[in-house]
């Protein structure tokens, strides 16, 4: 699952610390845990991630992709579900990067992301559904 979280005409992408795909552009996100729901997977990854704690920001349903990820040579199916969070201004002196899993944390306008340099399909999916309005 992804985070699309936008201030204004501006997403937040993070630049990956890990395999797969380092140094690849990506949404903050990961796997939902056994006993979470999506909304409180996402709001966990986000923290973990990028230091944001969502509290009362809603989460807003963008759409899902089937797919398949690659781990430890064996291959998973998965469904990938996309949620934009509009972020005050405010929360971002909160974001601090896990320098684990994230090398760098990148304000991009919408309009202007490097589609080629994302580290998943499905992140690219997403953001062509946040282009055109969703």
């Amino acid at each position: 699952m992804g985070a699309l979280i936008t201030i204004g005409n501006t997403i937040l992408l993070l630049e990956r610390a890990q395999e797969p795909r380092a140094g690849k552009l990506a949404l903050p996100g990961g796997f939902v845990d056994p006993g979470e729901s999506l909304e409180e997977a996402l709001r966990r990854e986000c923290q973990e991630e990028v230091g944001l704690i969502l509290e009362e920001e809603p989460l807003q349903f963008v759409a899902s992709f089937p797919n398949q990820y690659l781990y430890k040579e064996v291959w998973y199916n998965t469904c990938d579900v996309f949620f934009r969070i509009f972020l005050s201004r405010e929360k971002i002196a909160s974001l601090k990067a896990d320098p684990a899993e994230v090398r760098s944390l990148r304000w991009i306008e919408v309009d202007k992301i490097p589609v080629e340099e994302l580290a998943f399909e499905s992140s690219r999916k997403a953001i062509a559904y946040l282009r055109k309005g969703c």
